[in-house]
């Protein structure tokens, strides 16, 4: 009896779960392995030719698709989709951009195809590392101090007060690109990770942190 194309997925996942894949690529920021596409891409190939299935992948600046064809069957059809994400990379040249989107995209809509999981990416921030919580102390006033009225300010204007013009400006750049970042999934976790409501109100420490998370993940295009 021929197999239609569900059972033939069905099968290809089964097969690719028992191949004991191994995890090359490495996140250094989270701490985290994850699949690249030569972990499980030759591998598939020559499943996908042993149940009789072909997978076609296609990419524009909005979206990328997997169609996978019963080749016994042509009229079935699956289609895998996912958003393409405008990568802001630094230094690189139009077509090395393209091709990293491209890369990026293949590689998570292949992801759901074969049902292979990775971590959060969020989740995996190090949970030992919280935002500290400003602590203050008191001591006796001196007679110069008593004259001159104090204006208690947070930990964070204390750092940008004894910052330089040039840190200030790198801070100010952070914080704006942050901002007018477009994955508000992830920016709305690391505000709350952190323990702040906007990335102005963080310490310099954990607003290079979230700014190092944000280079990591390229962004979302608008829908």
């Amino acid at each position: 009896m021929e197999k239609n194309i569900y059972l033939k997925i069905a099968e290809l996942r089964s097969k690719i779960k028992n191949s004991s894949l191994r995890k090359s690529g490495f996140n250094k920021f989270a701490n985290f392995d994850y699949y690249e596409l030569g972990d499980f891409l030759p591998l598939t190939i020559d499943f996908e030719k042993e149940l009789g299935l072909l997978s076609m992948f296609s990419c524009n600046s909005e979206r990328a698709d997997l169609i996978v064809v019963n080749c016994e069957n042509t009229n079935e059809k699956v289609i895998f989709t996912t958003h393409v994400k405008e990568a802001d990379m630094k230094g690189i040249i139009e077509i090395q951009k393209a091709g990293a989107e491209n890369t990026y995209a293949k590689r998570y809509v292949y992801l759901n195809y074969l049902n292979l999981t990775e971590p959060d990416q969020v989740d995996r921030l190090d949970q030992s590392v919280s935002a500290k919580t400003p602590t203050t102390t008191t001591k006796k006033a001196t007679s110069k101090e008593k004259q001159t009225p104090q204006v208690a300010t947070k930990g964070v204007e204390a750092e940008k007060t004894s910052a330089t013009p040039r840190k200030l400006k790198e801070r100010e750049q952070m914080i704006d690109a942050l901002e007018k970042w477009e994955n508000q999934e992830i920016k709305d976790k690391l505000l709350a990770f952190f323990k702040t409501n906007s990335f102005a109100e963080m310490s310099d420490n954990d607003l290079i942190r979230s700014f190092d998370r944000m280079t990591k993940e390229p962004q979302k295009t608008k829908k």
